[in-house]
Order: C-alpha cells, then structure tokens, then sequence
C-alpha cells in the first residue's frame, strides 16, 4: 500500500502484544556494507514468546501470523559498488526473505 517505516515492526498489526527478540531501525539514509554482510531486519522467536507467558500453541500462531503479514510486504534497496556506480535496485517480497528457523528474516545484499 505504500506505507514506508524506518523499522519492519511498524508495519505489522497483531491481536497480542509481545516484545520482539530484536528488529533493525533505520537511522541513516546510507549503510555501508561488504560483500556478504547481512542487516537482521528483524528476529522472533516461539522461545521468546515463551518467556513473555506464552503458551507453545500461542507462540506459533503468532509466529503464522508474522509469515502471513510478510507475504504483502516488499522492500527496495538501491545502493552503489565501492566506486560509486549505482547498481540495479534490490527489491524483494519479505516472505522469500523469512527463515523459519528462529523465525528470523535476515537481508543479504546480493
């Protein structure tokens, strides 16, 4: 729809409240990274949600329900070689992104 955020937790709207394990915001208007480093975006865990008083069964369903939300959501990125040549814009759906293991959705630039 459009809707920008600084961090990914904006965007997401849950029946329950939780603490995430940990989420990424968005501070500068350029990063800079080599090749291969990664930008968790965001991290949570059914351990986690656990901890919090959670029950097994709640923490997965939340856990759906975070891959369900991940499906409309898309990121952009544009971002330039180490001798400032702009390279084609990044974009992807954040679902292909999601790792189940730990539920964890980590971005690695191309």
């Amino acid at each position: 729809n459009g809707t920008q955020a600084k961090n990914l937790v904006k965007l997401f709207t849950f029946s329950k409240k939780f603490n995430w394990d940990n989420f990424w915001t968005f501070t500068q208007t350029q990063y800079h990274l080599r090749a291969g480093d990664k930008i968790v975006l965001l991290n949570l865990t059914a351990k986690s949600l656990q901890s919090q008083g959670y029950d097994r069964k709640e923490a997965l369903a939340i856990l759906e329900d975070l891959q369900s939300q991940l499906a409309d959501i898309s990121i952009e990125i544009t971002y330039s070689d180490v001798l400032g040549n702009n390279q084609p814009v990044y974009q992807r759906k954040l679902a292909k992104l999601f790792k189940k293991e730990g539920s964890i959705i980590d971005l690695t630039l191309p």
